[in-house]
């Protein structure tokens, strides 16, 4: 199964067979597209990250600045063979830390796309940040650009849950928020992550008053997944460390939910609150809706009407590739119409609500017809609701999106007691 950096809450992408080699540039119409430019830079890398990082002793301002170029000269070789400028709609800066760059060199990136790419229709600009780089060099940067938004990846305010998972940004996070939000930025918004080593329904609704008095306007509310070959999987392995299990993540959930409603804040898909409608992420929901994207820098994948590919994710490797002339791309992928059925379907499950008109008139065929005894058993276990118009996850479902995931993507059958153990948590 193949996984790529990109916006938290979507990790996991159907099985995909490898094709022969093609160049998605070719199939670009005149229709909107969204970028996605990955900074891989971290101050250090978090217990549960499993993203393509570079972080502690291994960043250097030669590395950088290295990763800057090569980073530019990919985009010029890109629309070096492009007709026509791509007119883009969104952007998402992710990492990484796209806020760990300076103030000068992230204020110099972000003038050189504007100026690459036809941004005269652009919506949104999305930058990911971490609370200690939110610094007034870079705030001042950031707020001279149309239609920002800023997303600080807080977790929790709580110092027993940070330090279980090799966070540290103390009292910063507060001050970051509210600094932001007391910017010309136009909206500021936080990840927060339930299901901590140590926390409780009392320390996640804690921690979301405490981000939306500072002024958060929109919440990623996820919880915390464990992924093979992170430190948080040897250390819950070895005993080290011990998580809240899945009742326990339940009870945070509903009680989240239930303070994010109260604060005025809606629901707009599976793991996004939005306090206004142009608070939302739409970057996110555009590729919930398997809408077309181009990643640049290492580990960015890339959609395009079924094409997938995925960049190297070494940062060595990637920038000797680029600046030998050589494609960044290390798996390019064509979908069969089974594929894409499949992919999309997992990408917009993630969407509050998606349309099982839009499936038929898409593919040609029902939702039930491609999936109706998967359905019916999700549904059973009360994992999704589906209806004559709709299929979305329950906040049960949330919880179990792995298995599920794994369920449509045949590539397990659900445990034997894994009825028991959802019956369990009701």
């Amino acid at each position: 199964m193949n996984k790529t950096a990109g916006p938290r809450g979507v990790h996991f992408y159907p099985v995909t067979s490898k094709g022969l080699p093609i160049a998605p540039v070719h199939i670009i119409g005149s229709g909107p597209i969204a970028l996605y430019v990955h900074i891989p830079f971290c101050e250090k890398r978090c217990h549960f990250c499993e993203f393509a990082v570079v972080a502690d002793r291994q960043v250097t301002d030669e590395l950088v600045a290295n990763y800057l170029e090569a980073l530019r000269k990919e985009i010029r070789a890109f629309l070096e063979i492009c007709a026509t400028s791509p007119k883009v709609s969104l952007i998402q800066f992710g990492g990484g830390t796209p806020t760990a760059l300076s103030a000068a060199d992230l204020g110099k990136l972000l003038d050189f796309i504007f100026e690459q790419f036809d941004c005269a229709e652009l919506e949104e600009v999305i930058v990911e940040g971490f609370p200690t780089t939110i610094t007034s060099d870079r705030i001042a940067v950031l707020e001279r650009v149309p239609n920002i938004k800023l997303n600080i990846g807080v977790q929790s305010f709580h110092p027993e849950c940070l330090e279980a998972v090799g966070r540290d940004h103390g009292l910063l996070a507060r001050e970051a928020i509210e600094n932001a939000a007391a910017s010309r930025i136009g909206s500021v918004g936080v990840d927060l992550i339930f299901g901590l080593p140590s926390s409780a329904a009392e320390t996640v609704q804690s921690d979301i008053e405490t981000a939306a008095q500072c002024g958060a306007e929109h919440f990623a509310f996820y919880p915390l997944w464990v992924y093979d070959q992170t430190t948080l999987k040897t250390r819950v392995r070895n005993g080290r460390v011990e998580l809240p299990g899945h009742a326990a993540q339940y009870d945070q959930l509903l009680g989240g939910g239930t303070v994010l409603a109260d604060l005025g804040y809606e629901r707009y898909t599976s793991f996004h609150y939005a306090l206004r409608p142009d608070a939302r992420h739409y970057y996110g929901l555009w590729q919930m809706q398997a809408c077309n994207w181009i990643g640049f820098g290492m580990s960015a994948m890339s959609h395009l009407e079924g094409h997938i590919r995925f960049n190297d994710r070494s940062i060595r490797s990637y920038i000797d590739k680029v600046e030998s002339g050589a494609t960044a791309a290390v798996e390019q992928f064509l979908m069969t119409k089974q594929q894409r059925m499949q992919f999309e379907f997992l990408y917009r499950l993630r969407i509050k609500a998606f349309s099982t008109t839009y499936f038929f008139d898409r593919f040609g065929i029902s939702v039930e017809a491609a999936y109706g005894d998967k359905l019916a058993v999700l549904e059973k276990l009360g994992l999704i609701r589906v209806d004559a118009e709709t299929v979305a996850l329950t906040l049960r479902g949330t919880l179990r999106l792995r298995e599920i995931e794994d369920y449509i993507n045949k590539i397990s059958e659900l445990p034997a007691d894994f009825a028991m153990a959802v019956s369990a948590e009701v």
